[in-house]
C-alpha cells in the first residue's frame, strides 16, 4: 500500500512539473516558439512514457536517468543555444526545465521504492560517509593535479582538494535532512540535484582562483545546477542505497 501512495505521488509531482513546462512555453517565449517547444516537448514526454511502460522494468541501471537528461537535452535545451538558431535566455531556461521534467517522469515511472520502511542513519554516520567519499576523489584527482603542478600551474590547483570536503560533506548534512523522503522517486531526485549543487557549487572559488578570474556567485550557481541537475539524480538513483543500509547497521549497533 505504501509502495502505491509514493508511486501515485511521483506520479503527480511529474505530471505537474510536465504542465508547469508547457504552461512556461505559453506565458514567457513568444507565439513562433511554440511549435518548437510545445511540439518538442510532447514528443519527448510521450516517448520517456512509453519506454518506461514498455522496457522500464528490464533496465535496472540508475544511469539510465543520466541517458534520459542528455536525449531530453539534444531535443529540448540545445536548440535554444545560439550556436542553433536560438539564445534567448528565457527559452534556455525554460528548456532546461523541461529536460528536468523528462528526468523526473522517467524516475517516477521507472523507480521502484523500498518495499519496507528503511531507518534513517545518524549525522555522524551521514559525515563520516561523506568524508570518505572525499578522501576518495581527492586521491584519485591527486595525480592529475599533482601532473599539471609540475609543469608549472599555480598552486591554487590545490584548492581542490578543500572544495571536495566541502561540497561532499555539505551534501552529507542534506541527505542526512532529507533522508525522509528517499523513499520516494521524486524525493531522491531532489537530494541528487541538491547534492550536486554542493558538490560542484563548491568547486566554483577553487576554479575561479586557478583561472585568475573574479568570483561570479550566479555564474557558479548556474552550473552547479546544470551538473547537479544532470549528474546528481542518477547517482542517488542508483548509487546510496548500500551505503546507506550499511550506514543505518552502524547506527544501530552503537545505540
Amino acid at each position: 500500500m505504501k509502495q502505491r501512495e509514493n508511486a501515485f505521488i511521483d506520479h503527480m509531482v511529474a505530471a505537474a512539473a510536465m504542465i508547469v513546462y508547457f504552461a512556461l512555453v505559453v506565458l514567457f517565449l513568444p507565439s513562433s516558439e511554440y511549435g518548437r517547444a510545445l511540439g518538442t516537448g510532447v514528443v519527448t514526454f510521450a516517448v520517456v512514457f512509453f519506454v518506461a511502460r514498455k522496457f522500464g522494468s528490464r533496465i535496472r541501471s540508475g544511469f539510465s536517468v543520466m541517458a534520459v537528461g542528455f536525449g531530453a537535452t539534444a531535443v529540448l535545451w540545445m536548440p535554444t543555444f545560439p550556436a542553433m538558431g536560438g539564445g534567448s535566455d528565457r527559452a534556455a531556461t525554460i528548456g532546461f526545465f523541461g529536460v528536468q521534467a523528462a528526468v523526473l517522469l522517467w524516475a517516477a515511472l521507472w523507480w521502484q521504492g523500498p518495499g519496507e520502511e528503511q531507518s534513517h542513519i545518524s549525522l555522524r554516520s551521514a559525515l563520516r560517509y561523506g568524508l570518505l567519499v572525499a578522501l576518495g576523489f581527492s586521491a584519485v584527482a591527486a595525480i592529475p593535479i599533482l601532473l599539471i603542478l609540475l609543469s608549472g600551474d599555480s598552486w591554487a590547483l590545490f584548492l581542490v582538494f578543500p572544495a571536495y570536503f566541502v561540497g561532499f560533506l555539505s551534501a552529507a548534512i542534506l541527505f542526512w535532512a532529507l533522508q525522509g523522503i528517499d523513499n520516494l522517486a521524486v524525493g531522491r531526485y531532489l537530494i541528487g540535484v541538491l547534492g550536486g549543487i554542493c558538490v560542484y557549487g563548491a568547486m566554483g572559488p577553487a576554479v575561479a582562483i586557478f583561472d585568475h578570474r573574479a568570483f561570479d556567485l550566479r555564474e557558479n550557481f548556474i552550473l552547479a545546477l546544470v551538473a547537479g541537475g544532470f549528474v546528481g539524480p542518477a547517482l542517488a538513483l542508483n548509487a546510496y542505497d548500500i551505503p546507506k543500509a550499511r550506514l543505518a547497521k552502524r547506527s544501530r549497533a552503537k545505540v
